[in-house]
């Protein structure tokens, strides 16, 4: 039986579709960012359209992976439902088509055509007025500063420390200066080579201009969004936490208690934790006490990856500068523009242990 998370989901997309069929539309096309490969079950696209009728197709992505056509479910009434998704960086494009005879054909074109010369000109001229900025020296870094698993190549930022992932919690810690700061794997996207590195490096990395705010947040909320974080693992989850000033270990024979509303935001958690072992600056955490938290307004502010529990919190500082320029002010002003000692271990400085 689907949990009343999921029910209430289905039920309140329902509406949505029943309402604009009424209102003359002939086709419900669903555009998702759910996916399948890490999500939770009730959450995926696959689920979406299983549980619901009247929607012809459903646009996917998130979740990076390729669905060969025709990929169909079958819908609560028995119907056939397309449910697309076109994979990763362009390996293919997704081809949706409405047939005279009113059916819903797809296609994946990977074979593209050859670039317009015109439009690289115009790309690379546009470009080039930004490369005086764009390659400016940040620092250097001695160590490969990973957001993958070096022993298999898979990515790992999503479950699991990385020095890359260390070194952005303290950018946050040191520079915002709080208690603790806490990083979403989820917002990590490319490992830093040794040598030296650019600005255009770190906004690779770095891609979605998250701009860096301080709340205070009661132990209990830390506990609870280091909880959120974990809910998926082993397996990955954008919201898997980063952390400095801050240990802890995740039990991973304990199944997540974590219960998220319709929208996925964190309501409670339900029955034993998977979280233990929190200690903040070398003390056990205190659930009553205020702590200064260092991270993203995405996580902080806005909720984002479910963290719903930071909502209210008072802002100390909020939105006052990318977190990309954080890290460049520690590395340039705190770390003298060489990153090395306390990074050397591709896996972390061990703030976060399983168990």
């Amino acid at each position: 039986m689907e949990d009343e998370s999921g029910l209430k989901l289905y039920k309140a997309l329902q509406e949505t579709v029943d309402r604009v069929r009424k209102e003359g539309a002939d086709y419900v096309i669903l555009v998702g960012h759910l996916g399948t490969n890490g999500a939770l079950p009730k959450w995926s696209s696959g689920a979406i359209a299983a549980h619901t009728y009247n929607i012809d197709a459903v646009i996917d992505g998130h979740s990076h992976e390729q669905y060969e056509p025709p990929h169909k479910v079958i819908n609560s009434i028995g119907k056939e439902v397309l449910v697309t998704q076109t994979g990763t960086k362009l390996q293919a494009l997704g081809q949706l088509v409405i047939q005279e005879d009113g059916t819903l054909s797809s296609t994946l074109i990977k074979k593209l055509p050859a670039a317009d010369s015109k439009v690289t000109a115009l790309v690379a001229r546009e470009n080039k007025r930004f490369d005086a900025i764009l390659n400016q020296p940040v620092g250097e870094t001695l160590v490969t500063l990973t957001s993958d698993d070096p022993t298999t190549g898979k990515r790992r930022v999503r479950n699991g420390e990385t020095n890359l992932g260390d070194l952005v919690a303290d950018a946050y810690r040191f520079v915002l200066n709080t208690d603790l700061s806490i990083v979403n794997g989820g917002s990590i996207r490319k490992t830093i080579k040794p040598g030296v590195f650019s600005y255009n490096d770190l906004l690779e990395a770095f891609p979605f201009i998250n701009m860096c705010t301080v709340v205070e947040a009661t132990g209990q909320q830390i506990i609870d969004a280091l909880e959120v974080g974990v809910v998926n693992y082993p397996e990955e989850s954008g919201g898997f936490l980063h952390v400095s000033g801050l240990t802890y270990t995740i039990d991973s024979s304990v199944p997540s208690g974590v219960v998220k509303d319709v929208k996925g935001g964190f309501v409670e958690v339900k029955g034993p934790r998977r979280v233990k072992d929190v200690m903040i600056n070398g003390q056990p955490v205190d659930l009553k006490k205020i702590y200064k938290v260092g991270g993203t307004s995405y996580i902080l502010k806005d909720g984002g990856s479910g963290m719903a529990m930071f909502k209210g919190c008072n802002i100390t500082l909020d939105a006052v500068m990318t977190d990309v320029d954080a890290i460049m002010e520690y590395v340039q002003n705190h770390l003298d523009a060489k990153i090395k000692e306390g990074y050397e271990d591709p896996y972390g400085a061990g703030r976060i242990k399983i168990q």
